[in-house]
């Protein structure tokens, strides 16, 4: 009797993979913009390509020509045609929308990246990974079309968004600061009554820079010895010795980086850690998984009124029992019970060892729980695999990761893998992870914010032992 044969597994690709590795097979389908892109100096541009079964694979481009190059993009995946038709009839009720040739939505994308990066912005994370390879290669194959950048002098204009929080916004003009000058860049930002106002940003620091540049460097060493807690302990009513502190050290570990270090450091950073990140209301994600039927503005609500109700210790237990009613028996219920248990042990993980347990062994492969549970292993036990494990950890998580659970993992990554606490120490590694933080971390999240203020007093500790060692 002839024998069976085998049946092929077939590898489906994600959405994803396919257009990383086979969208620029597929021919053209159209591309469109918004008909005022050249006045208003932003572009809104759909690209198109069309499957063999007669499907659409397209990318939104969010494209700012005045400043930050792509911002955003979207992609919707071998949709009907009749979809996408719907989509263009919607936003083009927005505004208006017409359809223009390849090259010019090619030429206007990658106009606005090089002048973006001519300032220090790249384009966005989903354009990096995944989007841009719906667009052909950008080579002299593709016809070069002039597309003016900047505003009317050619200068770049920042423009903060609805989505751009203050803090953002303080950092992209501490970039423009930085690459274009003073009074090379002009910037717009929303006031309380969303109402466009012209903001000064971080006046305090630039001014206590400012006076520092009278000081030598050694008169800069020696002030800043003056200064320095010798128990390196802040006190709040110690702010404006502790600013001052701040910006001396950052000018004094600036002179003693070396730049290609800097960004060897950065890089590897890049390639370690870089995931795919979203909003905690977008579902589905792995933060809170196996949540149905609630809308994730919801969910993300009763999730941040509880984290405030712990960490303020008032009344925890019911806005607790509310969450575990609404939303059953789900992961994200648990983490808060076991998030109380450490905040009543002042953070100590080790005297949280059988809750943790009980959570990691009820839910395997949970970031959160996984996240925890190496770092247990790692203290109670000294398990060095523990920490390879934290590292590789968010690549190996199937859902996306929302900020709040990348913060956490960075908060551990600092700890305990990065080096800063050992021999490995060094103050390009520290920039490096401080710049990363600051580009890829949402700074929407507290612990980003207290992240960032940790780095600045490891910086300032170890620029201490550093100008001590110097002396002798």
């Amino acid at each position: 009797m002839a024998k069976k044969k085998t049946a092929q597994k077939v590898q489906l690709l994600s959405p994803e993979n396919y257009i990383r590795q086979r969208s620029r097979n597929l021919p053209l389908h159209g591309c469109w913009i918004n008909h005022n892109w050249l006045e208003e100096q932003a572009a809104t541009i759909i690209v198109a390509r069309k499957h063999v079964s007669g499907n659409v694979t397209y990318v939104i481009y969010l494209v700012d020509l005045l400043c930050l190059g792509v911002k955003q993009t979207f992609f919707g995946y071998n949709d009907l045609e009749s979809k996408l038709d719907d989509f263009l009839e919607q936003i083009g009720e927005d505004f208006d929308i017409e359809e223009i040739a390849y090259d010019l939505a090619h030429n206007i994308i990658y106009a606005a990246i090089e002048y973006a990066e001519e300032y220090g912005f790249e384009p966005c994370l989903e354009f990096r990974q995944t989007t841009k390879y719906l667009l052909e290669e950008d080579t002299d194959d593709i016809p070069l079309i002039e597309v003016s950048c900047g505003d009317e002098n050619g200068m770049p204009l920042y423009i903060q968004g609805e989505d751009d929080s203050l803090v953002r916004a303080k950092q992209v003009i501490a970039q423009l600061e930085k690459t274009a000058g003073e009074g090379n860049f002009h910037y717009i930002l929303n006031d309380d009554d969303n109402e466009f106002v012209d903001v000064d940003v971080d006046k305090e620091l630039a001014a206590i820079e400012q006076d520092l540049e009278r000081f030598s460097e050694d008169e800069l060493k020696e002030r800043f010895f003056e200064l320095m807690p010798k128990d390196s302990q802040f006190k709040p009513e110690d702010e404006e010795i502790a600013k001052q502190l701040l910006v001396m050290s950052n000018i004094l570990v600036g002179k003693l980086i070396d730049k290609d270090i800097l960004d060897n450091c950065y890089e590897d950073l890049e390639d370690e850690l870089l995931v795919e990140i979203v909003e905690e209301n977008y579902l589905p994600n792995s933060l809170f998984q196996g949540i149905l039927d609630v809308e994730g503005d919801i969910i993300l609500d009763m999730f941040l009124g509880v984290l405030s109700s712990i960490q303020d210790r008032t009344n925890p237990k019911k806005k607790l029992k509310e969450m575990r009613e609404r939303l059953g028996d789900v992961p994200i219920n648990d983490y808060l019970d076991l998030f109380s248990e450490l905040d009543k042990h002042d953070g100590d993980i080790s005297k949280c060892g059988e809750k943790l347990m009980e959570c990691h062994q009820k839910y395997p492969g949970y970031f959160l729980f996984e996240l925890y549970w190496n770092e247990y292993l790692y203290l109670v036990n000294g398990d060095e695999d523990a920490l390879k494990r934290i590292m590789t950890l968010p690549r190996r998580i199937i859902l996306p990761l929302t900020g709040y659970e990348y913060v956490m993992f960075m908060s551990k990554y600092v700890l305990y893998c990065s080096g800063l606490l050992d021999d490995e120490f060094s103050f390009e590694k520290l920039v490096a992870i401080e710049d990363f933080i600051q580009e890829y971390l949402p700074m929407y999240q507290p612990n980003a914010i207290g992240l960032l203020s940790t780095l600045s007093i490891m910086k300032m500790n170890q620029l201490t032992l550093y100008l001590e060692e110097e002396r002798q």
